[in-house]
């Protein structure tokens, strides 16, 4: 039972710690990211809403990973295996039917889905075996408001500082990221 409670304290640690540039990147993307993929030319930027939709589906892999690591890491591999066999079937089938439907769209919305699926299932496996696991629901919230403030922050400044060249964007995504710093530190 002390294991065990030692378990959910680096599950609880290890989920704060991964969302920690996930959150502010989404919230990021979703301002900045016609910006971002402009660099890669003007075509890329018909890509937006995919990449808010991928990014998305990066920040549930980010929790989901480390919760199978937490599964591996207390020698259930077959969870792990079964957990990762729902993630390839359903990826697959969603796939194939929401490509067909909706595209470049259809890949993000099954990958998004697929992942959102992984995550729960490793969340409740490790429910099963350690207890109820803390989710850092305070230390996620601070992460939230801190992209929040980045994001209205990086707003008022676009207002008087238009974002007219790759340089800018640069220095929007460095400023962006020191203003969610700052803010995560004071909270």
């Amino acid at each position: 039972s002390e294991d065990k409670s030692k378990v959910r304290f680096f599950i609880d640690e290890a989920l704060f710690y991964g969302g920690l540039t996930a959150i502010p990147g989404l919230f990021g993307a979703a301002l900045l990211g016609t910006e971002v993929l402009r660099i890669y030319g003007a075509d890329f930027t018909r890509g937006t809403n995919i990449l808010l939709i991928l990014i998305f589906a990066r920040l549930l892999n980010a929790y989901g990973s480390l919760l199978m690591t937490a599964i591996n890491g207390l020698d259930r591999p077959d969870i792990s295996f079964r957990i990762n066999g729902v993630f390839m079937i359903s990826n697959l089938i969603l796939n194939v039917g929401l490509i067909h439907w909706l595209g470049w769209y259809g890949a993000a919305i099954a990958t998004t889905i697929s992942t959102t699926i992984t995550a729960l299932l490793a969340l409740y496996a490790i429910r099963r075996l350690v207890g109820d696991a803390p989710v850092p629901v305070t230390g996620i919230g601070y992460q939230i408001v801190a992209s929040v403030v980045m994001t209205l922050v990086l707003i008022v400044v676009q207002k008087f500082i238009p974002i007219d060249s790759t340089y800018y964007t640069v220095a929007y995504v460095v400023f962006g990221a020191g203003v969610y710093g700052i803010c995560l530190f004071a909270l």
